[in-house]
């Protein structure tokens, strides 16, 4: 049997803070095989803030055992005189934390939402969900007030929110009773139903799946809400989606640099050149061409087979351009990517740029270029400036192209 004594601190149940604690050792009995029975008192009981002193009969040093270093003090006097009746009747009246609301067919006079944004749209929710739309009657910053559409019909149905002082958050402060309008016929689309309020339930489905088609994401508004939105406006809220999951396209050009900055600094190796435009502007340039090429993948080249296959692929969005991309093969048959530009076009220069890049990072004896029949391609590849007009240099075109030229 061995005895255990356990160091703790007495508080009296109604906790006084200002009262020093209470140490008392209490003796147990513990079993070797078996788990130490709790040790319960009618009075709470607490570890010390520093640390618990374990000791057996058969070790006379103690143990200490430090809670990570941190240190725990007992808060100070300013704390305990807190009145907390005031602080309940805080919460209760201006609640910071409130649930998230799942249930947009019904609203409430108190209910909090984050921010303008996140409120405009569960109340759109409402009205397409209750085929009651409204209008604004007056929007800022800090304020929203809306009526109903056919309040000039006798429908007192009105709603206002402010972003409150104390919390920052908004909170619908006004609402009226339910519509007493009618709709005697329901239209095929909803005025609330437009680009914004989509991007947002087209949210999740877009990061998910950013190559979900438009149709079904009509298809799910139709489920959803029991109305049709154009082919137009469903595209204009994907498109919006996107912005917002993958970033706005200005920025992300911006980020580019950043971007692969950092790709060197991780992957030693990388090459990465820049064309660009000069701009009567201090510090601003226009981006024409950018090339790079991993550093792993670079080194992985030197193992595979001496045959590199160049094309080139069109970029769709706001900026248009051509994705250049060239890749080999290892020895079990695999395609590598080796390097990659982005351009404004196909065309001799912009082949002829990549290509003498990519010459950089060749080091067979010998290698085979595999193309199409672009003419912009082939001016490259014999423009001797470039460097693959060598006798090392073999050039071959693809037999499916040559099959299909218009492949």
């Amino acid at each position: 049997m061995v005895h255990l004594y356990v160091t703790v601190s007495m508080v009296d149940t109604a906790i006084n803070l200002n009262v020093e604690p209470r140490y008392v050792e209490e003796y147990v009995d513990v079993e070797p095989e078996s788990d130490a029975p709790p040790v319960c008192h009618e009075e709470e009981m607490v570890a010390t803030n520093e640390y618990t002193e374990f000791r057996t009969e058969t070790d006379d040093e103690f143990e200490e055992m430090d809670f990570d270093g941190c240190e725990y003090e007992v808060p100070s006097n300013t704390f305990t005189d807190l009145d907390m009746n005031a602080v309940d009747a805080i919460q209760e009246h201006d609640p910071i934390i409130v649930p998230m609301v799942t249930d947009n067919t019904q609203l409430y006079t108190g209910m909090i939402c984050e921010n303008k944004e996140m409120l405009q749209h569960m109340v759109k929710c409402f009205a397409i969900k209750n085929h009651a739309p409204y209008e604004v009657v007056e929007s800022t910053p800090t304020k929203w007030v809306i009526r109903c559409k056919k309040s000039n019909e006798g429908c007192k149905w009105r709603l206002r929110a402010i972003m409150k002082k104390s919390h920052g958050l908004f909170e619908i402060t006004k609402l009226s009773n339910q519509h007493t309008c009618f709709y005697s016929e329901l239209s095929q689309s909803h005025v609330q139903l437009d680009s914004s309020m989509l991007a947002r339930e087209f949210f999740e489905f877009v990061r998910e799946k950013p190559s979900i088609s438009v149709a079904s994401l009509q298809s799910m508004i139709k489920e959803k809400f029991g109305y049709h939105v154009s082919y137009r406006k469903a595209w204009d809220g994907k498109k919006k989606a996107v912005a917002k999951v993958f970033g706005d396209w200005d920025e992300s050009y911006k980020l580019l640099p950043r971007w692969l900055y950092m790709v060197k600094h991780t992957n030693p190796g990388t090459l990465v050149e820049w064309r660009v435009q000069a701009t009567p502007i201090k510090g601003h340039v226009i981006l024409s061409s950018v090339f790079w090429a991993f550093g792993p993948c670079i080194e992985a080249f030197s193992r595979c087979r001496p045959l590199i296959q160049i094309d080139g692929t069109h970029l769709y969005g706001k900026y248009r351009g051509k994705l250049l991309i060239a890749t080999s093969i290892d020895s079990n048959g695999h395609l590598l990517p080796l390097a990659f530009a982005v351009v404004e076009e196909e065309s001799a220069d912009s082949w002829g740029w990549f290509l003498r890049h990519l010459k950089q990072i060749v080091t067979h004896d010998e290698i085979c270029l595999l193309s199409d029949r672009h003419a912009g391609i082939i001016s490259a590849v014999n423009n001797p400036d470039n460097g693959w007009t060598g006798a090392n240099c073999h050039h071959r075109f693809c037999l499916r192209h040559v099959v299909n030229p218009k492949v």
